[in-house]
């Protein structure tokens, strides 16, 4: 939800994704990047299925909560991720461990905000596509003070930060 709620107040500016970082729209709220990491697909997924270890891969954020299994749907797992500036993010994640790919969704907004990180093989040997999609909208009276092209540059911006961490996560290890 953050997201959207940053979108209230966006200026619109075209989005230069960081130094490596692809992004494209593939419409219906969605926006896609990739970046290549210099190492294999297990190892990339093994950091960040894990979300104990967000604080150090992402810079805004400053604490993740594992709250256990989401009891009204299996599978999921309750997550609060805190944020840099305060936010608190009430996220649920329902990873698939064989295709190494991380899905969450935010359930503490009035925005429709999900997201999935798959870790597929790279170009090299022991190389990975770090392949990400954010889906934001918002509906209801919040559609009225957010804009398709602030809410487009706000899942822009924060794709390519959080891919941009990723591949500066991977290059210090």
């Amino acid at each position: 939800m953050a997201v959207a709620t940053a979108a209230c107040g966006a200026s619109s500016h075209p989005v230069v994704p960081v130094a490596g970082v692809r992004l494209w729209e593939v419409g219906d709220h969605t926006t896609e990047g990739d970046v290549v990491i210099g190492v294999a697909p297990a190892e990339a997924y093994a950091v960040l299925g894990v979300y104990a270890r967000w604080t150090a891969v992402f810079t805004d954020v400053a604490r993740v909560e594992d709250q256990g299994p989401a009891g009204d749907v299996p599978g999921e797992e309750k997550v609060l991720l805190v944020t840099r500036s305060g936010q608190n993010n009430n996220l649920r994640f329902k990873n698939d461990a064989e295709k190494r790919v991380v899905r969450f969704r935010d359930t503490g907004g009035a925005g429709d905000v999900w997201a999935e990180i798959a870790f597929e093989p790279g170009p090299r040997g022991a190389s990975t596509r770090v392949h990400a999609r954010l889906h934001a909208d918002v509906h209801g009276l919040a559609s009225l003070f957010v804009t398709d092209g602030k809410l487009r540059e706000e899942r822009q911006r924060k794709l390519s930060s959080d891919l941009g961490n990723i591949e500066r996560y991977f290059q210090r290890r």
